[in-house]
């Protein structure tokens, strides 16, 4: 008390507005402790001069109970947890009809959001005669916020009942903290209602009499909804067919991302923006599993057992049918996060995908970026994601990301974007075989001036450098070898294969075939024996890049020219077989 006291009194000489501000517990206890008091004894309350009367009376009460009688509210839930008509159809007691009618009132204010003339289903508004709907709604809206400061939408089920219906929907302020804090700790050993509580809500909502779906109302009250709900959403937002599983189940892992310092770090899907409900839906196996079992759900395995699920075509009709356009576009920008979230940082080389599961989630990607106008806020995230698929495996995709990256890339972003694209866009012409391009690319790039200090930055600029030597050196290789000066470029080879550490990857194997060539003019056809064994060795088991298979068209096509060089012209006209069957 001399504590309080001396803070009172400390304030009167020097007042504090945030000190004042951490007495308001203190107060609140101290206040009610001296208004006990002095109504027990009233002839000390004709001497003090002052009555302590409180700011909401009707919500003191709050603060006079003890607990909360779970027993009764989990019997319910035994009940009918399985049979959310039985809850709104069976006579029931007073615990029953006073739950039933929280619920009602939630109800109808979502189905006024989507329909003016509609706002009672048939089950409610069997409930609810003789009651003025514009209250009603009024008290849905406000459970919905007194469960939401509570911590979710099954915490109507528990709100005490000792207090009356008017407290909670009427005077109740929100801003209440120290009556929602003691509500919260009656009901702390509370169980999870939100599913069952957003299965009662949803049964009353899926009403096709309604001007527009109940859906248009998940990214603001998805807390209130079925999860499955917003699982149809996403997976047609997502184009509807072949989503793979693993996608959906990415929001759950934390993701690695290059900062504009230019490090890398560690963020969460709730880092990138989406909301709790997308993230509780896709974290958890369970909530993922009754998607699943939807009837709107087909699910397939691709070749590599990769499960992918798609919606049925009369789903999809459905579903686009009563959608706003501002909901479809929301929700279109929610797929994309996704996509954007799920692809694993460029250059790091840690995580790669096995191909049938790159190529559906490009499919996907490559259909929420074509001809559509992109939110600006992921423009970056979008090119993020197309750079993971200009990095490596099919020539085909590669190229298409290099493009569509091509087309999203702006001026003023930052000097990792505007390297990254045009280190990718000259990987691809060299690959096709545009020398002059991919190097008048590099050239062109690091005679501009582009601002870039970071470590990823200078690393970049490294990038661009060695790949215009490679292109200098295999071109120098090559043409060596066509002026039949073959000791000069396998002496350039030579120096090139000795300073690498990774001898497996498509720079070595390019170079492994020039060297051949070399060997097999010199009539080193040992040697280059040798080299070709090794190119074997080191060749992918999966040639479904266009490059790899080049490569080995070019082995196959040297080790005829070796059984010819050497008179072994069985051997050379079953390798040039093997060409034209491979």
């Amino acid at each position: 008390m001399a504590c309080l006291c001396g803070c009172i009194n400390q304030l009167i000489d020097n007042f504090d507005p945030k000190t004042a501000a951490g007495l308001a517990s203190g107060l609140n206890k101290h206040l009610e402790a001296i208004r006990s008091i002095l109504a027990r004894n009233k002839s000390l309350a004709k001497e003090v001069r002052y009555q302590i009367i409180p700011s909401n009376q009707r919500t003191a009460k709050i603060l006079s109970l003890h607990s909360i009688d779970l027993v009764k509210i989990e019997r319910l839930h035994s009940v009918f947890k399985d049979d959310v008509k039985g809850f709104w159809v069976a006579s029931g007691d007073a615990l029953h009809q006073e739950l039933r009618r929280r619920i009602a009132c939630i109800t109808i204010f979502l189905r006024s959001k989507v329909d003016d003339n509609a706002w009672a289903s048939y089950d409610v508004a069997n409930l609810i005669q003789g009651r003025t709907l514009s209250e009603l709604r009024y008290a849905g809206s406000k459970y919905i916020k007194i469960a939401r400061r509570l911590g979710g939408i099954g915490s109507i089920l528990w709100l005490p009942l000792e207090i009356p219906a008017s407290t909670y929907e009427r005077y109740l302020n929100m801003d209440d903290a120290e009556a929602f804090d003691h509500i919260q700790n009656l009901g702390s050993d509370a169980p999870d209602l939100n599913l069952f509580v957003q299965r009662l809500i949803t049964a009353q909502l899926d009403d096709p009499s309604l001007v527009l779906s109940h859906r248009n109302l998940l990214l603001e009250y998805g807390d209130c909804i079925s999860p499955s709900e917003q699982g149809l959403l996403l997976l047609h937002a997502l184009g509807g067919n072949d989503i793979p599983l693993d996608l959906l189940k990415s929001a759950k892992i934390p993701m690695r991302r290059w900062t504009n310092e230019g490090e890398i770090q560690t963020i969460t899907a709730s880092d990138f923006g989406f909301n709790a409900e997308i993230i509780r839906l896709l974290s958890s196996d369970e909530r993922l599993e009754e998607l699943s079992q939807r009837p709107e759900v087909t699910q397939q395995a691709l070749e590599d057992g990769t499960i992918v699920w798609s919606l049925s075509p009369k789903a999809q009709e459905e579903l686009s049918h009563r959608l706003t356009p501002q909901t479809t576009e929301d929700w279109a920008t929610t797929a994309l996060k996704l996509l954007c979230f799920a692809c694993p940082p460029c250059y790091e080389g840690k995580v790669n995908w096995a191909l049938p599961l790159k190529k559906a989630i490009w499919n996907l990607l490559d259909k929420a970026t074509n001809q559509k106008r992109l939110p600006s806020s992921l423009r970056a995230c979008v090119i993020e994601a197309l750079l993971f698929f200009c990095e490596r495996d099919l020539f085909s995709i590669r190229f298409a990301a290099v493009e569509r990256a091509k087309s999203l890339l702006r001026k003023n972003m930052s000097f990792y974007y505007q390297a990254s694209v045009t280190l990718f866009d000259s990987i691809i012409s060299r690959i096709d075989g545009n020398f002059q391009r991919s190097e008048a690319l590099i050239v062109d790039f690091l005679a501009a001036d582009h601002e870039g200090n970071t470590r990823s930055d200078n690393a970049l600029r490294g990038r661009l450098h060695i790949s215009n030597i490679e292109n200098k050196i295999h071109r120098l290789a090559e043409i060596h070898c066509e002026l039949h000066e073959y000791e000069k470029a396998l002496e350039i080879i030579q120096v090139e294969l000795d300073g690498m550490t990774a001898r497996k990857g498509r720079p070595f194997r390019r170079l492994s075939m020039a060297r051949a060539e070399g060997y097999i003019g010199l009539g080193r056809l040992d040697d280059a024996t040798t080299v070709l064994q090794e190119l074997i060795s080191v060749e992918p088991p999966e040639l479904d890049d266009l490059n790899d298979q080049v490569l080995r068209v070019r082995r196959l096509i040297l080790s005829a020219r070796i059984h010819h060089e050497g008179n072994n012209f069985p051997e050379a006209r079953a390798a040039v077989r093997s060409i034209k069957s491979d």
